[in-house]
């Protein structure tokens, strides 16, 4: 199922530069788009997978028209899983094929603990299978090797970043990686902002592709700020993880990188 320039519709030049991030579903990527949000930037939420999944259900398909902006920078958000298979995809991959400038692309890729997503992925669909969450992480570090191989620029992180650091200094440290500024101050503190999903001019700048569930941006709506909230792991999501050691292989490279490319440092998993 590839896209095609009739779903992702390139506005004209200069096209702005595209701040993509990617990887499973559950893996914190509500909350660190919340980040760029409140940080004033265009965002859009999941176009291509809602595309994907619109398509495989039969369902209208809604474009993406990608146009430039003031300030020249837009991000997105693209999640993998959680058992269908047009949620399986690379976006890198789907944006260069439609003739988007690889230079004009960075890419942010994020793992979190598996035992903790698996948790999180059995509370949104209790027939959520650790094979599937197997499937997502393999495809988010083969799209991490696919951004070595072609040179497109990228930053690497996990959840746990905000656990171990304080949540301000990581995301001031990954804007700067990525050259952004915040322009409300409030990136990382959001008592005072719109929640996230609101019908609300101050989120004007947010675009939705699909209607999202409550239970989906809830965690995110109600936090007010950007933080770290550790969700209990049943014993028996624990062993189903254990029974796949790649998971946690693939945690620890993301881990070691996120610590290179934020210049902090992140506990193992134990």
């Amino acid at each position: 199922m590839c896209m095609t320039k009739k779903d992702i519709v390139l506005g004209g030049e200069p096209l702005p530069r595209l701040i993509l991030l990617c990887g499973p579903c559950r893996t914190g990527t509500t909350a660190l788009s919340n980040v760029f949000v409140r940080a004033g930037i265009e965002s859009h939420m999941q176009p291509i997978k809602s595309m994907r999944r619109a398509r495989s259900g039969g369902e209208v398909v809604v474009p993406w028209k990608i146009v430039n902006n003031s300030s020249g920078v837009i991000f997105s958000k693209e999640t993998l899983g959680e058992s269908d298979p047009s949620e399986f995809f690379d976006p890198v991959s789907d944006l260069l094929d439609v003739g988007y400038p690889q230079d004009k692309i960075e890419v942010v890729l994020i793992l979190r603990d598996p035992r903790q997503t698996l948790t999180s992925w059995k509370r949104m669909w209790p027939a959520a299978q650790v094979q599937k969450l197997r499937e997502a992480f393999l495809l988010t570090d083969d799209i991490w090797r696919s951004c070595l191989s072609l040179e497109v620029r990228h930053s690497v992180m996990v959840h746990e970043a905000i656990r171990d650091n304080p949540p301000e200094t990581v995301a001031t440290r990954l804007f700067h990686r990525l050259e952004l500024i915040d322009s409300t101050g409030h990136i990382s503190d959001w008592r005072e902002a719109p929640r996230f999903g609101d019908q609300d001019p101050r989120n004007s700048h947010l675009k939705f592709y699909d209607s999202p569930p409550e239970t989906f941006i809830d965690g995110v709506r109600n936090r007010g700020g950007y933080k770290y909230e550790d969700l209990p792991v049943p014993e028996q999501d624990a062993t189903e993880c254990q029974g796949y050691p790649e998971l946690f292989t693939l945690y620890e490279s993301f881990r070691r990188e996120c610590e290179h490319d934020l210049d902090i440092t992140i506990k193992p998993l134990v």
